[in-house]
């Protein structure tokens, strides 16, 4: 791994009401799958703070010395760590720890809004979140996508193409369909990026499909 830990900080000159976390491993699907950001020259803690605050994510956590994630929260599987495993240094400040490999320096915000989970306008329904595979579709008829998306939007768009269900994904697309295929399931985490349309409601995730 990188430095001494002992010699690096943590938390230093955040945004009102933002502290640090703790060191979490991840492996496998990210454990802050939102928004996110690289930096390899210039990545600090405050810089991948304010960016996940801008975009309304109340952890923040930092990977490899140059990662930034966010989430609404810490995904399933992963584990606080001894806080000598995040010994990478922040490029930006190298007095800071900036996680390691597999290793996240996390940090929360205690004043965040929780966005609310999407109901859908009248006459819709919320059905959950699904695993979604981009070479075997939930639902098979792409619709649209841009920097627009809400969840009205896509179940109006759905609604007036006569496709009784609407799946939006990647904060973006719109997907349409009357069946879901390919053996889709329910899923309970991934759907927390927020619609480029409107950062109030959660468009799906990365191959999750808010339904």
């Amino acid at each position: 791994m990188g430095n001494n830990p002992s010699v690096l900080s943590v938390g230093a000159n955040l945004p009102a009401g933002w502290s640090y976390h703790g060191c979490y491993t991840d492996y496998g699907r990210r454990k802050l799958a939102g928004s996110l950001f690289v930096d390899t020259g210039n990545m600090t803690q405050a810089s991948c703070v304010a960016f996940c605050d801008q975009n309304n994510y109340p952890y923040a956590g930092i990977e490899y010395g140059q990662e930034c994630y966010c989430g609404l929260a810490i995904g399933a599987g992963s584990a606080r760590s001894n806080e000598t495993e995040c010994d990478f240094p922040c490029p930006g400040n190298v007095s800071e720890a900036c996680g390691s490999n597999n290793r996240l320096s996390v940090f929360y915000n205690s004043l965040a809004d929780a966005t609310q989970t999407n109901t859908g306008p009248n006459g819709t329904s919320r059905i959950g979140c699904l695993a979604d595979n981009v070479y075997a579709r939930a639902l098979s008829v792409f619709q649209a996508s841009g920097d627009s998306m809400t969840v009205a939007h896509c179940t109006s768009s759905c609604k007036a193409a006569n496709y009784s269900t609407a799946g939006l994904e990647y904060g973006r697309e719109c997907w349409c369909g009357d069946t879901l295929d390919n053996n889709a399931t329910i899923t309970d985490e991934g759907c927390d990026i927020r619609c480029t349309g409107n950062s109030s409601e959660f468009c799906g995730g990365s191959q999750r499909l808010d339904l």
